[in-house]
């Protein structure tokens, strides 16, 4: 039966439902692959609120930056797991699918990096002057 967007066929005895992408379905994935100028802007809150850190006392900021190199460090973990344990395969969806982990890992381990070097920023800024 078709959907919309999403093909549903029922397979095998017990009517295991197998889901794929409708003609139509494809050639809007197509173009909005395709189109990456029509994005919206990528937001962060997480930054914008570091960029106003300096609003609240230094400990509190400290606070703030160490449980985003944790949440960071969580986040890497997963994506790590994720990477061990699948078993990826030689085709396209497999390669480009490694290739978004991929990112993921990267930004995660940059983040956790970043923001403990912001916390040790703040540690030495706040470190009495002799």
């Amino acid at each position: 039966a078709a959907d919309g967007l999403i093909e549903v066929t029922n397979v095998g005895p017990r009517g295991r439902k197998e889901y794929g992408i409708t003609e139509s379905g494809r050639v809007d994935l197509l173009a909005w692959i395709t189109r990456p100028h029509d994005d919206t802007p990528v937001r962060r809150p997480e930054v914008l609120r570091v960029f106003l850190l300096g609003e609240i006392p230094a400990g509190q900021a400290r606070n703030y930056v160490t449980r985003m190199a944790d949440s960071a460090d969580h986040a890497l973990a997963r994506y790590e797991h994720i990477r061990d344990s699948v078993e990826w395969g030689d085709s396209d969806t497999a390669f480009f699918a490694r290739a978004a982990l991929e990112f993921g890992l990267r930004t995660a381990a940059m983040e956790a990096d970043w923001a403990r070097w912001l916390a040790e920023a703040i540690d030495r800024r706040n470190e009495p002057q002799r």
